[in-house]
This record gives structure tokens, C-alpha cells and sequence, in this order.
């Protein structure tokens, strides 16, 4: 998503891509990969509000169902 606002332009990247496994009907437990990008460009006079952020590896998830 790609979004400029005045005198910026701002970014957000989000992938992921997991599996996971139920052993019992209402609860799993599963691995996946994580992705994420934020970046907020300023104009000159006003750069110190910039910034970015990037974050990527993997995680332990758990699932419950209801």
C-alpha cells in the first residue's frame, strides 16, 4: 500500500506464509514466516518525522477455534 499524503509518502509491506497442525479438534500449533515493511518519507523541512521499520523471520503460532 502506497499512500502520499502532502509533502510525504508512506509504505506498508505485509506478506506471511505458515502451516499449521490441529492434533486435537480445537486447538493447533503451527511455524510461519513473517514479512513486514513501514516506511515514512518526509519533504526536507520536516525529515526528523521520517522513518523505517523492517521486520522478517520466523514465528511459533497458536490456533484455537471456538
Amino acid at each position: 500500500i502506497i499512500v502520499k499524503p502532502e509533502d510525504s509518502e508512506a509504505s506498508i509491506v505485509d506478506g506471511r506464509a505458515g502451516l499449521i497442525w490441529h492434533p486435537w479438534p480445537k486447538v493447533g500449533i503451527g511455524l510461519q514466516y513473517v514479512y513486514t515493511k513501514f516506511r515514512y518519507d518526509r519533504g526536507v523541512l520536516s525529515a526528523w518525522l521520517g522513518g523505517s521499520l523492517r521486520y522478517s523471520g520466523g514465528q511459533i503460532v497458536a490456533a484455537f477455534a471456538f
